[in-house]
Parts: C-alpha cells; sequence; structure tokens
C-alpha cells in the first residue's frame, strides 16, 4: 500500500493467503486505506506532538518537514497494488514460445529489439488475455485500434494470434515514434495515446518524459499512464537478469510456426477427427478463432491458416488429409449471421428471452460493456439458426414450404430446427409470429412462415458502416438511453451526450480537444456545418465569430473560434470524436495498414496530388501519420510518412 505519487512512499506490505477471494482481498485493502486516511487527515491537521507509534511511523515516511498541505493531498492517493511476481514468472516462461519471432519483427523493421519485452507489462505474454475494458490479447489492442492492422470480428480476432498481434504491435509503436520523436513517449503512447503524449510535451514545451510525468496534470492521465514507461523499464531489467529475480524458471522453447491451408468451410470437429488432434489441442494454437467456432456454430474460415500442434503430422500430409475430407463435410460459405434490429423499449435481456440466448452471449458477441447502451435501429448479432446440424440438414434434406404459408408445430421441433428446414431465418419467424419467448413453442401451435403480400419478413437492416465512402462527409448523430430504473439498457433515441469524450483511436495522433482559448485545430473531413451540429448553433454565427465570408471555407491546420453558448466543451469534442470514429471504423472494415513508407515532397507537389498519387488513402489518414506537417505550405525536400493499405484480406471477407 503506497503513494500513488511519491512510490517511495510505502505505508505496508499486505500478505494474503493465496486461496483469498478478490473480494476477501478487496475490503481488507480498503480497510487498511481507511485506517492510514484517519492517520494523514490528523497528521495533515498539524499534529506533531503526543504522536502514536502509528502516526510517527507514518510521519517518517515522509521527508523532515513535510508540509500538511502535501500531507492532504496525499490522503487522497493512497493506492493498493496487488503483487504480480507470480504473473511475471508465468509470462517470463511463456515469452520463451515466440522471442525469436518477435525479435525478428522489431529488428526488421529498424526498431529496438527491447520492445519486444512490452507484453511483460501488458499481459505477462499470455495470448488469451482479456481486460474489463475490451482490450485483447498478448499486446492488449483495443477494438478501434486493433482493427487499423487485424481483422476483428465474432469468428476471427486477429489481436489473439501471437504472430498476427506482433506485427501490428511493431506497426503501431513504429507510428507512435515518428509523431512523438522519443521513445520514452513513444512507448507512453501505447498506454495513453499518442495524441495524449503529443498534448502533453506541446503543453509543457518539453518531450522530456520526467518532466511530463512529474508535471503534467490531466484526467486521463493517471497511475497507468504517468508509470507505463517506468514499468517497461523495471519489466526489462528483471527480464535481462532473471537468474536473479527468478531464478531456476526455465524459459519455454521456440514454437516454429507450422500451418496448413483450410481449403474450404469446415466444422472444427472435422477438421479436429481428420487430423487425429483434439481439438482442445486444435483450440491451444489458434486462440483467434472465437468461441462460435469452436462450438460449432460457425464453420473455420475456408483459406484460414490453421496452425498445428508440435507432434502432429507435417503441413505437406496435413494439406493432403484436408483434400481428401468428403464434400459432404465441406461448405461454400459460412453460416450466415442473424440480426435482431433494436426498436423503441428492446432491453438486452428481453432480446435474449425473445431469440432463446443469454445476455452473457450476447454481450460477448457485440462486443457490448456492461454499461453499455443500445440504441434503436442497432443491428444485434445473435446465435447461429439452428446451428450447424441445422444447417447440413437444410442443405442435405430441403423441406417445401406448406402451400398457406403455415406451419403447425409437431414434437420436437424447435424454432431453429424450423427455420432450418423451411430456409428462412429464426429472427424471420419471430418477427412474422411476434414471438416473446424463442423457447416457448406449444404442439400443434401455428406459426406463418411467409410474410404478408408487400411485406417484409424481418426489419430491414441499415446499411453497415462499410458501405460508407471514406471520402464522404458522415454526419453522426449520437443515440443514447436513459437507464431503466433496473440499470438494464433500454433502447431509444435522443441526444443525450454523457460519454465522456476519448480519442477515436489511440492510434490516431490527432488532437480532437478544445484549447483553453475556446478555439479547435481544424482537421480533414471536417466542415463549418459539422462545427454548427456539433455546437447546435447556425453555421452564420461561426462565420462572424471568425470573420469568415459567405463564401470561405475552413482549411486543415487552422484555428478556429467556436461558439459555447449551446453545449459544453465536452459534449462538442464527443460529438466530434464520434464523427471521426464512424469514419475510421468504415475504413477499416475495408482496408487495414501494412506498414508505411517515406516520400519526399517534389516542386509542384500538393495535397492533392499527394491524395491522387494514392487513391485509396483518405486525407485524414494521412494526416495522421503527419500531425505536424504544413499541408498549405510544402516544401520540397520535405518528408512525408505515407501509410501502405491493402484490402481486408480473402480470408477476412468470406470469414
Amino acid at each position: 500500500m503506497h503513494d500513488d505519487r511519491d512510490l517511495s512512499i510505502v505505508y505496508e506490505a499486505l500478505r494474503f493467503r493465496s486461496d483469498t477471494s478478490s473480494t476477501t482481498r478487496y475490503y481488507e485493502a480498503e480497510a487498511r486505506k481507511e485506517h492510514y486516511r484517519a492517520i494523514l487527515s490528523r497528521l495533515a491537521a498539524g499534529k506533531r506532538s503526543d504522536l502514536s507509534g502509528e502516526e510517527a511511523r507514518v510521519l517518517k515516511l515522509w521527508p523532515a518537514g513535510v508540509g500538511n498541505a502535501t500531507l492532504t493531498e496525499a490522503i487522497a492517493n493512497i493506492r493498493f497494488q496487488l503483487g504480480q511476481s507470480d504473473n511475471f514468472r508465468e509470462g517470463l516462461r511463456r515469452s520463451g514460445r515466440w522471442a525469436a519471432y518477435i525479435r525478428h519483427a522489431f529488428v526488421s523493421r529498424g526498431l529496438p529489439e527491447e520492445l519486444g519485452l512490452l507484453p511483460h507489462v501488458e499481459s505477462s505474454f499470455n495470448p488469451d488475455a482479456y481486460s474489463k475494458v475490451g482490450a485483447s490479447g498478448m499486446w492488449q489492442f483495443m477494438p478501434a485500434t486493433g482493427q487499423r492492422y487485424l481483422h476483428i470480428d465474432h469468428i476471427l480476432d486477429e489481436r489473439l494470434d501471437p504472430y498476427m498481434s506482433t506485427d501490428a504491435a511493431a506497426q503501431l509503436l513504429a507510428l507512435n515514434y515518428a509523431v512523438t520523436g522519443t521513445w520514452p513517449l513513444a512507448i507512453t503512447a501505447y498506454n495513453h495515446g499518442a495524441a495524449g503524449m503529443r498534448r502533453a510535451a506541446q503543453s509543457l514545451g518539453t518531450r522530456d518524459i520526467a518532466t511530463i510525468v512529474r508535471r503534467y496534470q490531466s484526467s486521463t492521465f493517471g497511475f497507468a499512464s504517468r508509470n507505463f514507461y517506468l514499468s517497461f523499464l523495471a519489466a526489462l531489467e528483471v527480464h535481462n537478469d532473471a537468474g536473479k529475480y527468478f531464478p531456476d524458471t526455465a524459459r519455454d522453447g521456440d514454437q516454429p510456426l507450422r500451418t496448413v491451408t483450410v481449403p474450404d468451410f469446415m466444422l472444427a470437429s472435422t477438421l479436429s477427427r481428420a487430423l487425429n488432434i483434439e481439438v482442445s489441442q486444435l483450440r491451444a494454437q489458434n486462440f483467434m478463432l472465437m468461441p462460435p467456432v469452436w462450438r460449432g456454430e460457425k464453420y473455420v474460415p475456408a483459406e484460414y491458416p490453421l496452425r498445428l500442434p508440435q507432434g502432429a503430422m507435417d503441413a505437406s500430409r496435413a494439406a493432403r488429409v484436408l483434400a481428401a475430407i468428403p464434400s459432404t463435410q465441406r461448405f461454400a460459405m459460412q453460416i450466415p449471421d442473424e440480426f435482431h434490429i433494436v426498436d423503441n423499449g428492446d432491453t438486452l435481456s428481453g432480446i435474449a428471452s425473445r431469440y432463446g440466448a443469454s445476455m452473457s452471449d450476447l454481450m460477448v458477441r457485440n462486443q457490448l460493456g456492461s454499461a453499455d447502451f443500445i440504441r434503436v435501429g442497432q443491428r444485434i448479432l445473435l446465435p447461429a439458426s439452428g446451428q450447424t446440424s441445422a444447417v447440413a440438414t437444410t442443405a442435405a434434406l430441403p423441406v417445401s414450404m406448406p402451400a398457406d404459408g403455415r406451419y403447425r408445430v409437431q414434437g420436437g421441433d424447435t424454432l431453429s430446427i424450423i427455420a432450418a428446414r423451411h430456409g428462412v431465418t429464426t429472427s424471420a419467424l419471430v418477427a412474422m409470429n411476434d414471438l416473446r419467448n424463442a423457447n416457448a413453442l406449444r404442439i400443434g401451435q401455428v406459426l406463418v412462415m411467409t410474410p404478408p403480400a408487400g411485406g417484409a419478413s424481418a426489419p430491414a437492416a441499415p446499411a453497415p458502416l462499410s458501405e460508407v465512402r471514406p471520402s464522404e462527409a458522415v454526419v453522426v448523430k449520437l443515440e443514447e438511453a436513459e437507464p431503466a430504473s433496473s440499470g438494464e439498457a433500454v433502447a431509444a433515441t435522443g441526444d443525450v451526450l454523457a460519454t465522456p469524450a476519448r480519442p477515436a483511436t489511440t492510434a490516431d495522433p490527432v488532437d480532437y480537444e478544445v484549447a483553453a482559448d475556446g478555439t479547435i485545430e481544424v482537421q480533414a473531413v471536417e466542415t463549418l456545418g459539422h462545427y454548427a451540429d456539433w455546437l447546435s448553433i447556425p453555421t452564420q454565427r461561426l462565420r462572424d465569430v471568425n470573420r469568415l465570408s459567405f463564401s470561405q471555407s475552413v482549411v486543415l491546420g487552422w484555428r478556429l473560434k467556436l461558439d459555447f453558448s449551446e453545449v459544453t466543451t465536452a459534449d462538442f469534442t464527443t460529438r466530434r470524436v464520434a464523427y471521426h470514429r464512424a469514419l475510421q471504423d468504415a475504413f477499416f472494415a475495408r482496408f487495414h495498414i501494412d506498414g508505411m513508407t517515406e516520400r519526399q515532397v517534389r516542386s509542384g507537389d500538393s495535397l492533392w496530388s499527394l491524395a491522387q498519387a494514392e487513391p485509396t488513402l483518405p486525407l485524414w489518414l494521412l494526416r495522421q501519420y503527419n500531425p505536424d506537417l504544413d499541408f498549405a505550405n510544402l516544401q520540397p525536400g520535405t518528408t512525408i510518412i505515407i501509410p501502405r493499405l491493402v484490402s481486408q484480406s480473402k480470408l477476412s471477407e468470406r470469414g
């Protein structure tokens, strides 16, 4: 238990039995915190004589002559840190599996190989690690950042692959260094975001990490961010002197990458039988395949590079075995997804009950946090209809639709089986029959199987973000709901903006915050109309404030004065970030970044000519890789960093 500003102030070390629950630890730690708060309160009030033994001990921890103001601040700075030596030992052991690959990934890009030890801080080299805020994998990528480099969905999450995520981490750290200029800032940006570290450096006029840690004040620059670089240095020292800190801890041997390409969509169980490898062994090597694949609700995608465990048959023989699998066990397409379109009054528990699913399953499939709201029009991904057995039955035994478009429920029927046999979806049957519980069918119940003339079998799904052109200006309307009395998310419409502003992604170095003088820097794909909309004011008011004529447009890099008479700066920033997040999500649904190149500005180059030379590269992404470049005044010889883009792989498109 220590002070979270001066880490040399350690009040005490709490010791727990190995079988102590986390709840018990929490309450015991809170009790000790209260004990020290009371002592510090008395000392902060000026007590320096007639001290108890405990008061004297606590006072002695501080420098001689410590002031009351410092002790008052310390009352709120008591922090408890659970020991991590067991996790570090396991991470040290696991690190040997991928050490060679990680070293090559960083050194081949001209990066310091020591960066490859960052997973000690992030996950203890656990490729299956998840955090409560949504970060996943050995490198702990959040979804918004990971999607720039990796394919992420409910079937395939490449954040969980040690090899692919390592390449992505190397790219992100290279970008961080390019836009922050020092490795301490680049490493801290891995936690706090490149925009946050650029803002810290600019506000203090220095890139010295020690000065920033001591002096930078921000509500988001908390204990973890302040100490991230120091944690990395500590992990580096312990790793390099493991014999001193963890004697007799052997590291796992290198795991050579052995893969075989899956030729068609197939069940994991089919691959397991054919290759004579337990499903559990395949799963241990293929972290990026998500639970629906292992449960048999989704196929292993065609062209997926299946990782083989040590001791299995060689890759060439495995390829011949897979090629010999009967055609009845190979499929040309993935089991289709089903969605529920959220309507007014819907709750997640109600949707789960209606389709015979669990709330926890829906939350995992849709990457919903416990505090997330659902909104009208949102698509909620549902469990697969009939699962794989029903889909196979549909292919082999097609059943004609009843002539009158109605079906009488028989013994042993389930809604998913009925849907699969008749070539409709569970969600369509639920909608057409206004079913409130998909598990509550009765023998003899009559189900409508076809929509009425001119009708639709289910509410139309909104166009996915991936269909939005990245070069278009997209107007984003945020919708949130007031929480129901039970605390559950209920769908509703509105413009309540209670969510605190946060970066569109930690990989985005652009500063979307409002400066202390009420100005912002104009960013790519923003117009006066956007600002007026986010401020809830007429566009003309912004023209008046900034003395702009009716025909003038804002220019990238300008500083613009805003009017916050109708909304707060936090609300404005939230709306602005959401707009850019939507643009970025749409773009990275179709492309991902595969490195970066440098080129020199030539005489005659302009922002327009640079954009035309890379037709798939949006201006906002070029800006992110060159945040300090004055695009309105490009000088010959200036170096520009250009991200290399690749279309989402065939595997991703078909998976």
